[in-house]
């Protein structure tokens, strides 16, 4: 069954979301902790989507510091936000990090399963992002104020 699994997902150009991501996605959501992150990778001889790490209490700066210079994650990012009106809300956001420049099949499979890890995970505010220098409190503010 997993080789029919692999042989669809190859066909398909995606990857599967086995049902402990979607369990840890539903765990992430229903915490109350902030500044919590899940970092997502796909296993390239499974073709899955698997947990790399789990940080909490990590700034989105931190969390740039956990992901590779060369291959692309899937993050999952909870954090306080103080919106215009001095609401505070604990949004969760969804992260494409894929670098400039990393191999085409790379991109292509990462790319592919995205949207399939986002339905899976059930997150509604999705940002893509190439260089980790680029995930800041203040690129994050920005992209929050769509949602403002």
């Amino acid at each position: 069954d997993q080789k029919k699994a692999k042989q669809m997902a190859t066909a398909n150009n995606t990857c599967d979301v086995p049902d402990a991501i979607k369990e840890a996605g539903k765990r992430f959501k229903m915490s109350k902790k902030t500044s919590h992150a899940l970092i997502l990778r796909i296993n390239k001889t499974k073709l899955e989507v698997e947990l790399e790490d789990e940080l909490e209490d990590q700034t989105i700066e931190d969390v740039a510091g956990y992901l590779p210079d060369s291959a692309p994650r899937y993050i999952a990012y909870s954090y306080k936000h103080t919106h215009s009106d001095g609401r505070t809300s604990l949004p969760l956001v969804f992260i494409f990090y894929c670098p400039r420049d990393i191999n085409p099949t790379l991109n292509m499979l990462y790319a592919s399963t995205k949207t399939r890890l986002i339905d899976a995970l059930q997150i509604m505010k999705t940002f893509d992002v190439q260089d980790t220098a680029d995930l800041t409190q203040a690129w994050l503010n920005q992209k929050m104020k769509l949602f403002d």
